[in-house]
């Protein structure tokens, strides 16, 4: 005999894929594989589906988020969880994020916050995926002659600098001075240790080319 009134405790179908989304990161996550995800109508953008390197989930504004890198475009991506339609998991594995951060942390963004330094980011105009990046929480972000500019404080130099380093082509730091300066000191060092082979001894890449 059915209670008049009484509610069904079964999930809804929404609530249900997200739980199955969230398992299969966490399965993602913790063995190094790949996703290919399709998004819902709801994220407003191509659906996919997409090719993702998970590294990690964090809980922003009291909703999961997923920070991954995007292969198709080579773009990093925060997407919530609720805009996760279908997740397959891969059997393909990929290489850990450099300096192996946690699978899961309380950060809102892909660096922590912080006051001593301020940071500007420059990204090429081809890389328009910036306009959707979370790079810290308090983050200002504008686009300038097609090219998008994010700005952040942060006390950790070193976690900006891995991440530029990771990202390659397509990132410019602006400020500050002491950040580029690490950077290019790191590309200098790349180029003392490179002994090109004699034929291609003119293709080296210039310090001209450094940021």
């Amino acid at each position: 005999m059915q209670i008049a009134g009484a509610k069904s405790t079964l999930p809804t179908s929404g609530a249900l894929k997200r739980r199955q989304a969230i398992e299969a990161i966490h399965q993602a996550l913790y063995s190094n594989r790949k996703l290919q995800v399709l998004l819902t109508a709801e994220a407003g953008e191509d659906s996919g589906p997409f090719v993702l390197h998970p590294f990690f989930l964090s809980k922003v504004a009291g909703e999961w988020v997923l920070f991954a890198f995007r292969e198709q475009d080579r773009a990093l991506v925060n997407i919530p969880a609720r805009h996760c339609g279908e997740v397959k998991l891969l059997d393909e594995t990929f290489a850990d994020c450099p300096a192996g951060p946690a699978k899961m942390r309380g950060t809102q963004g892909w660096l922590s916050s912080g006051k001593l330094f301020s940071v500007t980011l420059r990204f090429a105009h081809w890389a328009r995926w910036a306009e959707r990046l979370m790079l810290a929480p308090g983050q200002t972000m504008w686009v300038e002659e097609g090219e998008v500019r994010i700005r952040f404080r942060t006390d950790d130099l070193e976690q900006v600098r891995r991440l530029v380093l990771f990202m390659g082509d397509g990132v410019t730091v602006e400020e500050p001075a002491v950040l580029r300066s690490i950077l290019r000191f790191h590309l200098l060092r790349l180029l003392r240790s490179y002994n090109p082979l004699p034929q291609d001894s003119g293709s080296a890449s210039s310090k001209n080319d450094l940021r």
